[in-house]
């Protein structure tokens, strides 16, 4: 899975597909110190104790208040509120806001310079979108964006990964 610094700076973020795990370190810049905040299974909300699916993608909110991952397996999409500073209400704020119905893998999710999250889904022509990943309300589109050009008709398809973006 995927490794990211939140724009911050003050978090890190691992997804560990083969412990069906993501997990969310303190990170000092003055001091380089990494300290484990979050150990977070990849469940759903009756089992947020429980990894169930393969942890794939992983990024932050524009201003760090909340984590976002997706795993491949299950086709989901997590949501956590960081505010709560500690495993226990971590774990507690999971929101599943994406499950795949038609067992669609996701891919990785990456922050853009417009604030937005894009997230691919493996073989679609088109990225899902968290319009709002700082709201109470995310806002989240399955087919957010084309990837299909309007004039000519042609285009590809997203499978897993996206280009990088470092943050500010």
């Amino acid at each position: 899975g995927y490794l990211k610094s939140s724009p911050k700076g003050d978090y890190l973020a691992l997804a560990v597909e083969s412990l069906k795990v993501f997990e969310i370190f303190h990170f000092d810049s003055k001091s380089g110190d990494i300290t484990l905040l979050a150990n977070l299974p990849a469940g759903d909300e009756q089992n947020v104790e429980t990894p169930m699916h393969a942890a794939y993608g992983v990024e932050f909110s524009p201003t760090s208040n909340y984590f976002y991952g997706s795993t491949r397996e299950g086709g989901m999409i997590y949501r956590w509120n960081l505010e709560g500073d500690t495993q226990t209400k971590i774990r507690r704020s999971l929101e599943v806001i994406y499950e795949s119905s038609d067992n669609i893998l996701c891919g990785a999710l990456q922050l853009a310079f417009n604030g937005k999250i894009y997230v691919t889904f493996s073989g679609q022509q088109f990225l899902g979108v968290i319009n709002s990943p700082t709201q109470e309300n995310c806002n989240f589109q399955r087919q957010g964006a084309s990837l299909i050009d309007n004039n000519k008709g042609e285009g590809g398809r997203g499978y897993y990964g996206l280009p990088t973006f470092l943050p500010d």
